[in-house]
């Protein structure tokens, strides 16, 4: 099965920002992740149909993304192997005025190609990993109610967006979250039946306020690295 790579009207696009923003590789992109601007990432996610498909808005921030076989730069493509632990490191900006607020967020990791990208559940999403009540960016210190698990039964043998989101959280005090929490050993439709945006309403979130995403690519559907190879 062939990569999933930009339409042609986004492959010409996003010519040039694969010069200035090096996009799609694994290799190390703090500074890189650091130039993105609004107006570049609105070109990625329309290119990759995350947006407007996936979001109402284009978040202002990108999110630094680390595991060890490499960083996510928007459309890195990764093995189910590399992304098989957490990463390393995660990471956002706060803005001056939330730090200030000492504002709380939450994290999410889900995959909306269930179970083709062609051909998905548009009701529901598969949830990777969800961590809620985060001071600022300090990812470690929330309190994760679905835990890491990148592979998922429900996946096709082809090449899968899996997408970071971070929200603000509308309310000064932490979220009380009275579900399950979701375990790697938990069943997998605690899993396979999730919604964002119905997530994002019950637990009063306000809008995407960073993003970024990869491409999984199981049973060597393609090689890791850059997008145009």
């Amino acid at each position: 099965m062939p990569k999933i790579i930009p339409n042609s009207f986004g492959r010409y696009l996003l010519k040039g920002l694969l010069m200035t923003f090096n996009i799609g590789s694994a290799v190390p992109t703090t500074m890189t992740l650091n130039k993105m601007t609004p107006a570049a990432m609105k070109d990625i996610l329309l290119a990759f149909d995350v947006f407007p498909t996936q979001l109402d808005n284009v978040p202002n921030y990108p999110i630094t993304v680390e595991y060890r076989a490499g960083s996510v730069n928007f459309g890195t493509n990764f093995t189910e192997t590399q992304v098989y632990e957490i990463p390393t490191q995660l990471s956002w900006p706060v803005e001056e005025n939330m730090r200030k607020e000492k504002k709380l967020f939450t994290m999410l990791l889900y995959g909306p190609d269930v179970p083709t990208r062609e051909n998905p559940l548009k009701k529901y999403h598969w949830i990777h990993w969800i961590i809620i009540n985060i001071p600022g960016n300090s990812w470690r210190k929330g309190q994760v109610v679905t835990e890491y698990r990148a592979w998922q039964p429900f996946y096709t043998n082809d090449v899968h967006r899996c997408i970071y989101l971070v929200y603000p959280q509308e309310a000064e005090e932490p979220i009380v979250y009275n579900e399950t929490i979701v375990t790697t050993t938990s069943s997998d439709e605690l899993r396979g039946f999730f919604n964002k945006d119905v997530f994002a309403r019950k637990y009063n979130l306000e809008m995407p306020y960073a993003i970024n995403f990869f491409q999984l690519h199981l049973n060597g559907s393609e090689e890791e690295g850059n997008i145009w190879n």
